[in-house]
């Protein structure tokens, strides 16, 4: 299968403001308990999806990256980090 952007079933992407976490669990997690939009990376090497997920949803202005907190541990976070920085 090829690794896309999760959405959690249900969530609207309707607001201006979406969160970014990996893991579709986490994603779907985050969203329930918090009404917060949340996609997901499949992985933090599956960074490169975001650029066009954004692009397929140009009314997303505000990107919150909340991916996971062993970046300085987990080279993959570490990347995935600095390319949604800039």
């Amino acid at each position: 299968a090829t690794p896309t952007i999760h959405v959690p079933k249900g969530m609207s992407l309707q607001e201006e403001f979406v969160r970014i976490t990996e893991g579709p669990l986490k994603a779907d997690v985050a969203w329930s308990l918090s009404g917060f939009p949340t996609v997901a990376l499949p992985a933090a090497n599956g960074v490169h999806l975001i650029i066009p997920f954004l692009k397929a949803h140009p009314h997303l202005q505000r990107i919150i990256i909340a991916l996971d907190a062993d970046f300085r541990e987990n080279a993959h976070v570490a990347r995935a980090l600095v390319q949604l920085h800039g």
